[in-house]
């Protein structure tokens, strides 16, 4: 009996790992224009291929305590300046009854805009994007953090 006990909890602690250190979705980061301007705002642009059964959360704040926005974090330096904050495009919002409120998140494809206005040449876009991804069976929760650099000419 103790054997298959063993076996069983074996079992479901490989599954758990397994499932969180497989990352649920796939993070591309680039802009809208690859040779931009001196003084000229353009689009710094995050897409996800989010896998089947999963969904990411948007920027917009979400209800508290609840699932934690999907937030950008750019190394500073005198090439670049932030405009505004981190947008979601076309989230899908819902009200929530694990969460208790209203939620915002994306499901298979998400998208998130950030304007940069241009300071110098050869500017260096370096950070992360922290996010969280839920499935959509039982509510299991994993927090990401996925860097990135953008180098403009």
């Amino acid at each position: 009996m103790s054997k298959i006990f063993l076996y069983i909890c074996l079992l479901f602690c490989t599954t758990s790992y397994a499932q969180s250190s497989v990352k649920k979705a796939k993070i591309l980061v680039t802009t809208n224009k690859a040779k931009p301007q001196i003084g000229e705002i353009i689009d710094l642009v995050i897409e996800a291929h989010i896998y089947p059964q999963w969904k990411m959360f948007s920027s917009n704040k979400q209800v508290f305590p609840g699932p934690k926005a999907t937030v950008i974090q750019l190394e500073k330096n005198d090439s670049f300046q932030l405009q505004g904050t981190l947008q979601s495009i076309a989230p899908i919002v819902k009200n929530d009854t694990f969460w208790k409120g209203e939620v915002s998140f994306f499901r298979h494809k998400a998208r998130f805009i950030q304007k940069v206005k241009i300071l110098k040449p050869q500017a260096q876009l370096k950070g992360v994007i922290i996010y969280q991804l839920c499935t959509i069976h039982d509510g299991t929760c994993i927090r990401y953090q996925d860097a990135f650099r953008v180098s403009l000419r």
